[in-house]
């Protein structure tokens, strides 16, 4: 006899394990399908795109699109420079990047607001107008050369070690808060003027093709390099900067160069200015590599370390001075002041073991400068006899710099035993 009960309910099991075999997978599929599909970053630059999909370590999954799973993830380098780009949106969707390079391309303008774990961003050579980095906090290092930007605030930045602007519209910037920088290159804007008295750690700065009226670098006691040519100065000094290599200052009106503080000098390049004096009596005229002073037609006596050392070393293709300029180790450059007054000094005993007598006719400042030309002592001298403790030091050459009114009087070899 034919169990009907049964057959229904065997029936009904059937159905069941189907559905759960066929139709539940599906379901979860077509579920799963549309969830990727909401976190698929939008990115509708075809090169960057391809760009985004062909670099394994962000497309970890191989498909055709970025999800956000996978932007949210990465947090290397992006290095997309030069391959035509013309908008990054979907850019945002990285917020834990690191480091972006999307120079060379055609970029009108970039969005980076959501990245805020960018420490280094490199955006020089596109079209951008403008670009807020106020809220990339983190950033060390930074690039927006040769754009057409016509303002930046830094403000925010405050761990900025280098920053790169050049060849944009900026009238101005304010660098006041960024204390660590180290590296600024701001040339080839549209500045009149530029304070850089608070980056007290900076080494090398570019401000050449501007329209600055006047440069204090006063504070900028580590500056190795300064290049402030084709501006519109008319003094400039450099009496605090004693680790200057390379100072490139043409092209300006400046009257008078005091490079004798400058015991590390190595290129100067000062022609096409109004000087009359221009003193390079540093003590290191003998690794000097490159002197330009041409277009300085008022300039006649360039004072020097050792006239026939430069007479017979100088006078080559690389170093040019005015037709009618002459060395001499006594110029008389001295600040109004001073005029006609001559010290009178005495020092030793020469070597030295711990102590050093200096006897001067009018007070005056001294430093001692190791042979790297950094100052391991310094002080003032009242006239008279004045004797320095110098067991602090140990063996070797050392330089006694003795200065009035950021003026150098004298510079004297002196030897540690």
């Amino acid at each position: 006899m034919i169990n009907i009960e049964f057959i229904q309910k065997h029936t009904l099991y059937k159905h069941i394990w189907i559905m759960k075999k066929t139709i539940l997978p599906l379901a979860a599929t077509i579920l799963l399908s549309l969830s990727s599909y909401g976190q698929v970053v939008n990115v509708t630059d075809v090169n960057f795109k391809n760009f985004l999909l062909n670099n394994v370590s962000i497309n970890t999954n191989g498909d055709m699109e970025i999800q956000e799973s996978e932007a949210l993830a990465y947090t290397g380098y992006m290095e997309c420079s030069n391959i035509g780009i013309s908008n990054m949106n979907g850019i945002e969707a990285f917020v834990n990047m690191t480091g972006l390079n999307c120079s060379d391309n055609q970029l009108s303008s970039l969005n980076v607001s959501a990245n805020t774990a960018l420490t280094q961003l490199r955006c020089y050579n596109n079209q951008l107008t403008s670009l807020d980095i106020t809220n990339n906090t983190a950033l060390i290092g930074m690039s927006c050369a040769v754009n057409q930007i016509t303002s930046l605030d830094v403000s925010q930045n405050t761990l900025l070690e280098s920053l790169a602007c050049s060849q944009n519209e900026l009238t101005t910037i304010d660098v006041s808060n960024n204390t660590a920088l180290e590296w600024l290159w701001c040339g080839t804007n549209e500045m009149t003027s530029i304070d850089v008295s608070q980056n007290v750690a900076l080494t090398n700065f570019y401000c050449g093709g501007n329209e600055i009226t006047s440069l204090d670098l006063s504070n900028n006691a580590e500056l190795v390099s300064v290049y402030c040519f084709d501006n519109q100065l008319t003094e400039l000094d450099v009496t605090n900067n004693t680790l200057l290599i390379d100072l490139l200052c043409s092209q300006n009106s400046i009257v008078s160069i005091n490079a004798s503080f400058c015991s590390l000098l190595g290129t100067l390049d000062c022609s096409s200015n109004a000087l009359t004096e221009l003193d390079l009596a540093n003590g290191n005229n003998v690794n000097m590599e490159s002197i330009l002073a041409d277009g300085n037609p008022d300039l006649t006596c360039i004072q020097v370390d050792n006239v026939a050392y430069s007479t017979a070393n100088w006078l080559i293709w690389d170093f040019s001075f005015p037709t009618d300029s002459q060395f001499s180790e006594n110029c008389g450059f001295l600040a109004t002041e001073d005029q006609g007054k001559i010290l009178e000094l005495e020092i030793y005993p020469m070597p030295i073991n711990n102590h050093l007598t200096v006897q001067v006719s009018e007070d005056v400042d001294y430093h001692i400068l190791s042979v790297d030309g950094k100052s391991v002592q310094s002080g003032y001298l009242i006239a008279g006899a004045n004797q320095l403790q110098l067991n602090n030091l140990s063996k070797g050459s050392y330089i006694l710099q003795l200065t009035k009114s950021n003026r150098l009087i004298s510079l004297e070899k002196i030897l540690k035993m």
